[in-house]
Parts: C-alpha cells; sequence; structure tokens
C-alpha cells in the first residue's frame, strides 16, 4: 500500500487536532441540565438533549410508531392532541434518524465495554467518533480535488469546525455535497446523483445543487442557433442530447427511493411527512436577518417588518424571491458556463440567504468552499469571525432571557446577525462579478470544458 502523501497526512492530522478542540468544547455541557451553564460556557449542542427527547435511551426506533409511548408520555414539544405527534417523529430527514439511532445501540456497546453509563454523554462520544469520520472523508476528498493544501487547510482547520462538528449532525450532509461534486468533476454522473440524494436525505439543503448541476450538463449540450426564433428548438435538442443531465437526475431518484422508500413502506407515512411539515410551520429563528428584522421593526414601529414572524406573509414572501433569485442564478450559470463548483456554492448561499432557518451550524455547509474555489482570504476571515460573533452572542442572549440584560444582548445579536448576512451577501457578489468566461481549452480532468471555468481552480490530478 503507498504511503500517505506529507500534505494530506498533515492535512488529517490538523482536522483531527480541530476535532479533538470541538470534542472538548462540547464535552464540557454533559447531562439533559438546562441551567443555563450550556450558554455561558458556550459548549450547548443538540446531540445531548435531543438523546433524550427522540427516546434513543429506550432504544426506540426512528420514524416509526410506537403507540404505548405515545399514549403514556408524548412528545412534549407538540400537540399531544394532533395524530401526527408521535414519538417515533425526528425531525432530520431519514439518514441522520439513522444515523442517531446507531449512534445510540453503538453508545449501548461502548457502556457495556467500558462500564460507563449509557445516557447522552456516550451519545455524544459515538456521535463525535461517527461525525469525526465524515470530516477526515471529507478532508480526503477536498485533498484530491483542490491542488494547493493550505485551501484545505481552511477546511480542517477552520472554526466552525470547532464549533459545530459535534453540535448537530450536518457534517455528514457536507461529506455527500463534496463527494457529489467529486464524482461529478471525474464524469460519474450517476454516482454524483446518488451522493446528492444521500445528501438530501441526511439535511435537506444538497438538493438545492441539483437543478443548478443539472443546467450546467444541459447547457454543455447546447448550441446557439443563428437566430432568436431556433432558440426554443436548439434548447429542446441539446435537453434531449443531455445524457449525462439525465444520469445525474436518475441517480438522484434511485438514491432517493432506495433511502426512503422503506420509511414509506415499513415505517409511518405519517411520520416520514411530518418532517416537511414540521419545517413548514416553524418561524424564523433568532439566527436570521429576518427574526432581527421583525424585532427592530415592532421597536421602531415600521409594520412591514413586524409582520416578519408571521408565517404566511413570510412564507409568500420568501418563495417568490427564492424563485426569483434561483432563477437569475440559474441564468448566471448558463450564460456564463458557471461550472458545478460555482453553480452549486450559488445555490447554497441563495439558500441561506432566503430561508427563514439559519441554525449556527449551517456554516458548516459553505466551509468547502473557500477550499474548492479560490475565494479571496479576507472573505473567509470576515465569513469566521461574523459567524463566531453569531455564536456567541446567540448563547448570550439565551442566558439573558428575561432578565434586565436581555435587551443588550439583542441589539448585540442583531449587529452579529447583520455581519454575517453581508459576509454572504459578499460572496455571492464576488461569484457574480468575477466568475464570467469559460477556461479556454480543454479541462484537466477529461470532461467537456463547462465542467471547469475560470474562478474554479483545476482539480489535483489522479494517481496512475
Amino acid at each position: 500500500m503507498a504511503p500517505i502523501p506529507r500534505s494530506l497526512l498533515v492535512l488529517l492530522l490538523v482536522c483531527a487536532f480541530t476535532l479533538g478542540m470541538g470534542l472538548a468544547l462540547k464535552d464540557s455541557c454533559n447531562g439533559p441540565s438546562w441551567d443555563g451553564y450550556q450558554y455561558r460556557a458556550l459548549c450547548y449542542n443538540d446531540i445531548v438533549p435531543l438523546y433524550y427527547a427522540h427516546g434513543f435511551e429506550d432504544d426506540l426506533f426512528p420514524y416509526v410508531d410506537h403507540p404505548e409511548r405515545d399514549a403514556d408520555r408524548p412528545k412534549g414539544n407538540y400537540d399531544p392532541a394532533k395524530p401526527d405527534t408521535h414519538w417515533g417523529f425526528v425531525e432530520y430527514p431519514v439518514l441522520t434518524g439513522l444515523h442517531m439511532f446507531f449512534a445510540a445501540k453503538l453508545g449501548s456497546v461502548w457502556s457495556r465495554a467500558t462500564g460507563m453509563p449509557e445516557n447522552g454523554q456516550t451519545f455524544l462520544y459515538t456521535n463525535a467518533a461517527m461525525l469525526s469520520a465524515f470530516a477526515l472523508a471529507s478532508v480526503v476528498l477536498l485533498w484530491r480535488m483542490v491542488p494547493d493544501p493550505r485551501r484545505v487547510a481552511l477546511f480542517a482547520a477552520g472554526t466552525p469546525v470547532v464549533l459545530y462538528a459535534f453540535h448537530n449532525w450536518d457534517l455528514m450532509a457536507v461529506f455527500f455535497l463534496i463527494l457529489t461534486l467529486y464524482w461529478f468533476e471525474r464524469g460519474r454522473f450517476g454516482a454524483s446523483g446518488l451522493a446528492l440524494s444521500f445528501g438530501a436525505s441526511a439535511k435537506l439543503f444538497p438538493i438545492v445543487v441539483a437543478p443548478l448541476l443539472f443546467v450546467v450538463l444541459w447547457r454543455a449540450q447546447y448550441d446557439a442557433p443563428a437566430s432568436l426564433a431556433r432558440v426554443p428548438a436548439a434548447l429542446w435538442r441539446a435537453l434531449l442530447r443531455a445524457r449525462n443531465a439525465w444520469l445525474l437526475f436518475v441517480g438522484t431518484v434511485v438514491g432517493f427511493a432506495v433511502v426512503n422508500l422503506p420509511f414509506l413502506l415499513w415505517g409511518s407515512p405519517s411520520i416520514y411527512f411530518e418532517v416537511f411539515r414540521f419545517h413548514l410551520r416553524r418561524t424564523p429563528n433568532f439566527e436570521t436577518i429576518w427574526w432581527v428584522a421583525h424585532e427592530w421593526g415592532n421597536r421602531w414601529g415600521f409594520e412591514w417588518m413586524s409582520r416578519l414572524d408571521q408565517r404566511p406573509h413570510l412564507d409568500r414572501l420568501l418563495l417568490a424571491a427564492f424563485v426569483l433569485c434561483f432563477v437569475a442564478v440559474a441564468a448566471l450559470a448558463w450564460v456564463r458556463r458557471w461550472g458545478p463548483r460555482t453553480a452549486a456554492f450559488a445555490a447554497v448561499l441563495v439558500f441561506l440567504l432566503l430561508n427563514k432557518i439559519f441554525s449556527v451550524q449551517y456554516a458548516l455547509w459553505i466551509l468547502p468552499f473557500f477550499a474548492l474555489l479560490p475565494l479571496p482570504i479576507w472573505t473567509f476571515a470576515v465569513f469566521a469571525a461574523a459567524d463566531a460573533w453569531v455564536y456567541s452572542t446567540i448563547f448570550a442572549f439565551f442566558g439573558a432571557s428575561g432578565t434586565p440584560r436581555q435587551d443588550d444582548s439583542i441589539r448585540w445579536l442583531s449587529w452579529a446577525v447583520v455581519t454575517r448576512t453581508l459576509s454572504l451577501l459578499t460572496l455571492l457578489a464576488w461569484l457574480v462579478a468575477k466568475v464570467r468566461r469559460p477556461l479556454k481549452g480543454g479541462s484537466p480532468t477529461g470532461l467537456p470544458p463547462v465542467t471547469h471555468v475560470a474562478g474554479e481552480p483545476a482539480p489535483r490530478p489522479e494517481a496512475h
């Protein structure tokens, strides 16, 4: 077996150290207590409390009815009178639910082997081990995709990995998103679609990348006609010839079916669809620009701002804005012949900017793109600083709730969220302004030039 290249080994050791720092941070909060220490120490994570909230300590399998538990102790966050309230409900897609279940089972094995009590702390440790594997695998993929290991170090040593690797389960979806682009650039479009479907079956956000990757491949088959009157026919011919685009589509559909259909056929459809109903019912969380606008609209007496916490109003507004922005980004991808990395990054940025939920760990979603694209280093520094500011101020806000310090905490949180939003807008503006033309000549991957454009670094050559 060939030795691990030195640059990759260093990156893996750096990432392992970063993950160790992240575990040390989150492990300083133990047990399901809610005395405010989690906020003061900035060590809160979703993993420990959700171990108890979803009955994993009692070996409950997600997405399946547990009638005796539903009748005896309905989940406290939801109305017990609703028929879709079940102990089998997990608010994440099925791969994350399965990950949680198997982490709990692994925790049981660990507890029996070590004599440690089986609780949320062991659940944190087993999740940390599993999520670390996704993080390290992501480093390997990025190293293979990016010729400059210093850019990969932005992921391996990035503060978002310290803060969020073990905050929630997003690292799994991030790995599958990177794998999607990895297979795409190597011409494995069916495999790329499978990876994309696995990512969206872990967290929903990777699905927004699918249409733009389809556009990238469709554009590769388009030959501009001599007159505008022939454009529709040319578009149709390109769509029929876009075999790679259809391979991507089929791979995505097949992957979704393989992962999700068993839970619809042999689980509980009501619980399965509750994942989507749950997120549709949500109102803006505190880390979003929409909550900040609502809060200050109330203070300043601006009714249009104060209404931004009302679901029907905000849902309609954001849906219209998302469709318009997404169509605009797709048009840019077509006209400027964007490559897959640029198109994927633009899709994720639009989703983050216009989503009514922005949990702090979503910072992990864009972290790989600082390695995959030659973004100015100052954009990484600004984003990382703004994101860390949001992380610290949101927990200060939670800790100050109901105290005389609450107004000050809201003010600082608002500034932090606005700063982070501006950093995301800056990244999107950079893409629009800088990535203009396709690379002249062939692609080092052997794919058509459309898959590698100016502004996207060439992948590391494959070893033979």
